[in-house]
């Protein structure tokens, strides 16, 4: 049951219906257009109700408010956003994720890693190896999904050696925001079922005309995503420095056995699923190793391996049941990522209209600020801000702010000196890096509420970690962002 909306939320309401659907009826800002007016306060609006409502029925209005902008209509706006193809990929990737949930796959992955040989080495082995199946399944799928995945295991291994919520200990505080950190990390340097990668992608797109390919995004950003899950693994150990001696009576057999021996349906699965993965990643390779090649590979489609995949998987039975059920690949849908992300693409495209000209009208706005700054210092600095927003407003409020602040500049004082991709990739990623705040992520959210660990001590540490991956993502997400990005 939602809890009653408060005056606050009933306010921003107000003034976003008032934004997004009466300011054309104000006289203009100088070089802006009734129409760029409009989409103007449509942004503004929509980052107040996100903000305080949430993205869920908010985009619905949103959504409608872009209709009744001068010269759109609605039938661009439901071509724009429901019918654009990124999204129809996001809800395959949905589908498709369902491979390794419904099947139990992912469970016996994460349980291989903790239980393995150097899983049990010793107390910290067995916590460094519980973060590397975290970070190696939240590559492939959504960060909420490996949230509820690991978290029941997390406490399965807690209470088994003996720790209790009720007393929170520090090393089950480190453990569930860890669990946050490591996933939304991981979450940032793919596109696989990863609704702002995704969306970070297509906002670049509609910025410049341009796209980023499925390698190039992976390429460029998973460095970073290894480098600082490992600098959390440091600060875990030599910083945070929580007693884990109990983790010595850890029966490992009793957590092994619980997922049994491996089935046809999970090895079925996980050839399937790797390749749609090498499908994926196969044309934006062969700019590198085969460009012979490309214009011919290129041709593959994103939807096309996970819709041909969805339907041989259901087409394949085993012991009378479909290896995965259409029904169970449907559930697996996140619908509130899945009718944000459509809204998120229009309004980006409205943005980036040339007609409307809003992009070059907050390019004039925001040069003042930035003009006689260096390009790093300039890439530094949104990356920073952008880690810290993302922190206490949401992922997708994160984004949009800061690529609505970062293309046009990147295509106007910056043109020639910061490429766009660079920058939208770093945005991208950046704007995943969220944990701090209950408000920053629904994973944090959920943590906070766990009754493992309070807010104070997740702002404390959270926002020290968030400070420590803003220079370690700088350091190695920069280079790697410029190398693939010319």
């Amino acid at each position: 049951m939602e809890k009653k909306r408060s005056a606050l939320q009933w306010a921003a309401i107000a003034a976003s219906v008032f934004l997004m659907f009466f300011t054309s009826l104000i006289t203009p800002f100088e070089g802006l257009s009734n129409a760029g007016m409009q989409v103007l306060g449509i942004l503004a609006g929509a980052v107040i109700l996100w903000l305080t409502n949430g993205a869920g029925w908010t985009n619905f209005l949103i959504l409608m408010a872009m209709m009744t902008v001068p010269g759109v209509g609605v039938k661009p706006v439901i071509a724009g956003s429901f019918g654009n193809d990124t999204v129809v990929f996001l809800l395959l990737c949905f589908m498709l994720s369902a491979t390794l949930t419904a099947t139990g796959l992912a469970r016996r992955i994460s349980f291989w890693f903790v239980t393995n040989r150097l899983g049990r080495k010793s107390p910290w082995w067995t916590i460094f190896m519980y973060f590397a199946a975290l970070f190696l399944l939240s590559l492939l799928l959504s960060s909420t999904s490996t949230f509820m995945i690991f978290m029941p295991i997390m406490v399965e291994i807690l209470e088994q050696v003996g720790y209790k919520k009720e007393s929170k200990p520090a090393v089950g505080e480190m453990m569930v925001l860890g669990t946050v950190i490591v996933g939304q990390i991981a979450n940032s340097c793919t596109p696989i079922s990863h609704a702002m990668s995704i969306t970070g992608m297509t906002t670049y797109t509609t910025y410049t005309e341009g796209t980023i390919d499925f390698f190039t995004f992976c390429a460029a950003l998973i460095p970073a995503a290894v480098v600082c899950s490992i600098a959390w693994c440091l600060y875990a150990k030599f910083i945070w420095w929580p007693e884990v001696s109990k983790f010595e009576n850890l029966d490992f057999d009793a957590l092994k056995g619980t997922v049994g021996p491996l089935t046809a349906r999970e090895k079925i699965a996980a050839l399937f699923y790797v390749l749609v993965i090498i499908l994926w990643v196969l044309p934006g390779l062969a700019k590198y190793v085969a460009p012979g090649l490309y214009q011919s590979i290129s041709v593959i489609n994103q939807c096309y391996p996970p819709i041909v995949v969805l339907v041989v998987l259901n087409l394949i039975t085993i012991e009378g049941k479909p290896v995965l059920a259409f029904s169970d690949a449907f559930k697996s849908v996140n619908w509130n990522s899945f009718i944000f992300m459509a809204t998120i693409m229009e309004l980006g495209s409205l943005i980036s209209n040339a007609d409307i000209g809003v992009r070059p009208w907050l390019g004039t706005v925001f040069t003042p600020m930035f003009s006689g700054m260096s390009p790093l210092v300039f890439m530094v600095v949104i990356c920073v801000f952008g880690i810290f927003l993302t922190n206490f407003v949401s992922n997708a409020v994160g984004l949009a702010v800061c690529y609505a602040i970062a293309l046009p500049l990147c295509l106007s004082i910056f043109d020639g000196q910061v490429s766009p991709m660079a920058m939208g990739l770093l945005i991208t990623a950046a704007s995943q890096y969220a944990w701090a705040a209950p408000s920053s992520t629904p994973n944090a959210a959920v943590a906070a509420g766990s009754g493992w660990i309070d807010t104070n001590t997740m702002l404390r540490h959270g926002l020290v970690v968030a400070a420590l991956m803003a220079v370690v993502f700088c350091l190695v997400g920069i280079p790697f962002a410029n190398l693939l990005s010319y």
